[in-house]
């Protein structure tokens, strides 16, 4: 699945960053963790004794771009238990 962004560039407000979490128990459905919100992390599937990786995508890309759904397959199918 590819997302093209199209329409007014991402916002550079912090209160409108979200992080999608992925982990082997929603491998399919991200959780959105919403920055500076601790409600959407204690609904999320975060476990923060378990090993995380982040993946930034930078400015021109986007939380749904191919590559970060490869790099969230690959690293949850060997072992890690989330990814951003």
């Amino acid at each position: 699945m590819c997302h093209i962004q199209t329409g007014a560039p991402p916002s550079t407000d912090p209160d409108e960053m979200k992080f999608y979490l992925w982990t082997r128990d929603n491998h399919d459905v991200e959780d959105i963790i919403l920055y500076g919100d601790v409600d959407s992390v204690n609904k999320s599937h975060i476990d923060f004794n378990k090993q995380t990786r982040l993946f930034v995508h930078g400015y021109t890309s986007n939380g749904y771009s191919e590559w970060i759904y490869q790099a969230k397959n690959a690293t949850l199918e060997k072992g890690t238990r989330k990814s951003y």
